[in-house]
C-alpha cells in the first residue's frame, strides 16, 4: 500500500489476540518476538475504505532476533528501525500518529530503563541481550576475559565479592545446570576445577568457593568462583560478601591466561 505503519493483521480462528500480535509481527517483519505484557497498551477503532469496522489492539513486544520460520513472500513487508523521535513523522495514518503521541513517553521510559534486572523480569536474557548488542549492558570485558572457546567463556567479575572472583558462562543459552547437556556439564566443571586451582595459586587465597545460583524469571547458566582468604572466616557467608570495586591487575590476569592456555594445549 506504499504506507508506513506498525505490524498488524487479522485474528485467525482459535487464536488469542496476543498470539495474533506475535504471529503477525513475525510474518510481516521476519523477527521473532514476545510480549512485554499480556495487556494491550492501546485500542484504536476505525472504518476501512471498504466500510469495515476495525478494532486494533496494540501490544508492546521485545525483539528476539531473526525468525527461522518459512514465510511466504506475499506476507513480508519492508522493515525499518527508527528512533522514537522520528516515529510520528514516519507514520502514514493520523490515528497511529495520535496513538504514538500518547504512547511515546511510556515506550521511551522502558527503553531508557533497560537494565539486566528489568530485562530478566520482561523474559529477556540479559546475558544474550548484551552479547547481541555490543556489550551495551555490561560494557566491554575484553580486559577481564581469561578464556573463551565455542562453548564457554571465563572472565573476572566486574563487581567482585572478592579479588579474583571469576565467572564461567555457557555461550549457548540454557536456564540452569539442569538444562545443559551432559557433555557441556562435564566440560564446565572440569574446567572450573582447573580455574579454581589457578586462582588459588595466583591470588594466594586459602580456598575457592564454587556457586551456581540461577533462579528467577530469566537466567543464563553460569557458575561463580569466589576466593576466600586466610583472614576471612569459613562458611556460606562468603557467597554473599559485599560487592567491591574491580581493580585490574595485568600481572595476575596474564598469568591466569597463560596457565589456562598451557592446560588447553597440554
Amino acid at each position: 500500500h506504499d504506507d508506513c505503519s506498525f505490524p498488524k493483521g487479522h485474528l485467525e480462528e482459535g487464536e488469542t489476540l496476543q498470539e495474533c500480535a506475535i504471529r503477525e509481527t513475525e510474518e510481516e517483519t521476519g523477527r521473532k518476538n514476545h510480549l512485554i505484557s499480556q495487556d494491550e497498551i492501546s485500542t484504536i477503532q476505525y472504518i476501512t475504505p471498504l466500510g469495515e469496522n476495525v478494532e486494533l489492539k496494540i501490544y508492546l513486544a521485545i525483539d528476539d532476533g531473526q525468525t527461522d520460520k518459512e514465510i511466504a513472500d506475499e506476507l513480508k513487508e519492508k522493515l525499518i528501525w527508527i528512533s522514537p523521535e522520528d516515529v510520528a513523522d514516519k507514520l502514514t495514518y493520523q490515528n497511529l500518529k495520535e496513538f504514538w503521541y500518547e504512547a511515546k513517553e511510556y515506550v521511551v521510559n522502558i527503553l531508557d530503563n533497560i537494565t539486566p534486572a528489568n530485562l530478566n523480569d520482561m523474559g529477556v536474557c540479559s546475558t544474550c541481550y548484551d552479547r547481541k548488542n555490543n556489550n551495551v549492558l555490561f560494557g566491554n570485558i575484553t580486559d577481564k576475559m581469561l578464556y573463551e572457546d565455542d562453548d564457554i567463556e571465563c572472565f573476572l567479575v566486574g563487581n567482585p565479592r572478592e579479588k579474583g572472583h571469576v565467572a564461567i558462562s555457557s555461550k549457548t543459552h540454557y536456564k540452569d545446570m539442569m538444562e545443559i547437556p551432559d557433555d557441556l556439564c562435564d566440560k564446565v566443571f572440569k574446567f572450573a576445577k582447573n580455574v579454581m586451582n589457578i586462582i588459588k595459586e595466583v591470588y594466594k587465597c586459602e580456598s575457592v568457593y564454587l556457586c551456581t545460583m540461577c533462579d528467577g524469571p530469566m537466567n543464563h547458566f553460569h557458575i561463580q568462583l569466589i576466593p576466600r582468604y586466610s583472614y576471612e572466616k569459613r562458611g556460606s557467608k562468603n557467597f554473599v560478601k559485599e560487592r567491591k570495586e574491580y581493580i585490574h591487575d595485568d600481572e595476575k590476569v596474564n598469568e591466569i591466561r597463560k596457565r589456562l592456555e598451557y592446560r588447553k594445549n597440554r
